[in-house]
């Protein structure tokens, strides 16, 4: 806490009282205390989500929505609304333009922070479902699931998930019924998500 409070006396003296995302991180601390923080990296850690650069180049709508996902999950609700109100999506553009940072305005999607806790509550579902079992096939999936949502696909890591809980509860092979377009299985993508994995 001391260490928080530090770095807080810190970025208010560097200037970011102003600065609207630092502003509503701010709020949560006021309502919630340090622990909406603690419960965020908590949940990273436990998910081995250690380097952000590995999920989308920073800044990216991806990459964005992967850190309301876990703040959601450190304040016990979806807080895309409250994102959104702020603006904390309107970046703006650069004058001359950055292709390195400009990215176009957006509004944080409720389904996709959605998306990305469901994805890691199914998987630690069938982690908790796979304690004390020899399921290796189960537990391939598993480890894949867990990959893919540290390199930002998290509905293919979904997919993986729900192989997984189907091997489990069925004890037959996997047979997918579930398919993302080619972009999904490769790349991470900020322009496009598949919906119907």
């Amino acid at each position: 806490i001391e260490d928080f409070n530090r770095m807080q006396q810190m970025a208010d003296s560097a200037g970011w009282k102003d600065y609207k995302q630092y502003l509503f991180f701010k709020e949560l601390l006021d309502e919630q205390g340090i622990s909406v923080f603690k419960r965020m990296f908590r949940a990273m850690k436990e998910d081995g989500i250690t380097d952000w650069s590995k999920i989308a180049k920073n800044p990216s709508i991806l990459l964005s929505h992967y850190v309301a996902a876990y703040m959601s999950i450190g304040a016990g609700r979806n807080l895309a609304k409250e994102m959104n109100a702020k603006n904390l999506g309107q970046f703006g553009l650069h004058d001359p333009p950055n292709p390195e940072m400009d990215i176009p305005p957006y509004e944080f999607s409720e389904e996709m922070i959605d998306d990305i806790i469901e994805t890691r509550n199914i998987l630690w579902n069938v982690s908790d479902k796979l304690e004390g079992k020899e399921n290796v096939d189960a537990r391939y999936y598993l480890n894949k699931g867990f990959e893919s949502i540290q390199k930002g696909n998290y509905l293919r890591g979904k997919i993986y998930a729900l192989e997984a809980l189907k091997l489990l509860e069925s004890g037959s092979a996997p047979q997918s019924q579930y398919t993302c377009p080619e972009d999904i299985k490769s790349e991470p993508s900020d322009e496009v998500y598949c919906r119907n994995c």
